[in-house]
């Protein structure tokens, strides 16, 4: 996770994120987030935790290889987060996902895309019949 970040999406200074598997050994593990360095480990280092997030190893796994919406992540309840509501909504945006996974997976607003259309013209004017000789 920590090699696929978005290192200008994160918060400024250091952001600890603890992700909680319950079905996974080791059952923790901790995102020590900064722009520069981020570790990811499965010491707990007596750091303020700044997001818990508690998930389902499968649903999380899925979502990681763009094969299931952050969205339907939570609304599954295959996920929880406990922390300020600016990291809980900006979590799933700061990372670029597995490599093989559809950009767009981990986009949660894409921009839209835009065709260009051509110029606006008059329609080709038709030319009249030519009268037909009497």
């Amino acid at each position: 996770m920590r090699r696929r970040l978005h290192h200008d999406r994160l918060p400024a200074g250091r952001t600890v994120v603890e992700l909680h598997f319950p079905e996974a050994v080791p059952e923790r593990f901790f995102l020590h987030l900064t722009a520069v360095d981020p570790v990811l480990c499965t010491e707990d280092l007596g750091l303020s935790v700044d997001l818990r997030i508690r998930a389902d190893l499968d649903a999380f796994t899925r979502w990681w290889l763009g094969e299931l919406p952050w969205g339907a992540v939570l609304r599954t309840g295959a996920a929880r987060l406990d922390g300020p509501t600016a990291l809980r909504r900006a979590f799933p945006t700061w990372f670029r996902g597995y490599l093989f996974a559809p950009e767009s997976a981990f986009d949660p607003a894409p921009a839209p895309v835009t065709v260009p259309l051509a110029p606006a013209t008059a329609p080709p004017a038709v030319p009249a019949a030519a009268p037909e000789p009497a």
